[in-house]
């Protein structure tokens, strides 16, 4: 199966679970191509915001979404990228964020279901969600734990 991993991510925490996750579905007999998202301008807003790629969405089997909780919510840079990206209709996605705190009603909650949101009016179809929080001792179990289910769940 050929899984796109569409990935934001500024410090590199986002980008390390999507190459964690790339790596178990290779592993697996599944053709990951990871995709960053690269903004031009990271503090412009909306449709100011321009892009030095935007990466596609047709062609694969899977996709999967990936970005970081700002400010309680999802990162701008994702949101917008997922409101522009018109190719995910009929597509089977997962989605997932990575935050500071450890605790997923610090935000994280509420970004998974924004991302769920934009990709459903988008005509995908999502069908599974993780928060990975980077605080505290759990992290390593918390992500290990999201690779496997999402694999399992392309699996299926």
């Amino acid at each position: 199966m050929k899984i796109g991993i569409i990935v934001y991510s500024k410090t590199g925490h986002t980008f390390e679970v999507a190459e964690r996750l790339a790596a178990k579905l290779k592993v697996a007999g599944h053709e990951a191509v990871l995709e960053k998202i690269l903004p031009e301008n990271e503090s412009a807003k909306g449709k100011d915001l321009r892009f030095a790629n935007l990466p596609e969405t047709r062609g694969y089997d899977f996709l999967v979404f990936g970005s970081p909780v700002w400010a309680f919510s999802l990162c701008p840079i994702m949101k917008e990228y997922l409101e522009r990206s018109s190719t995910i209709v009929g597509s089977k996605a997962l989605a997932y964020v990575t935050m500071g705190f450890s605790f997923p009603g610090f935000g994280g909650t509420h970004a998974v279901r924004q991302m769920t949101k934009l990709i459903t009016e988008n005509g995908g179809r999502v069908i599974d969600t993780a928060i990975v929080g980077w605080g505290g001792s759990k992290r390593e179990e918390r992500m290990e734990e999201m690779l496997t289910n999402f694999l399992r769940t392309i699996q299926a």
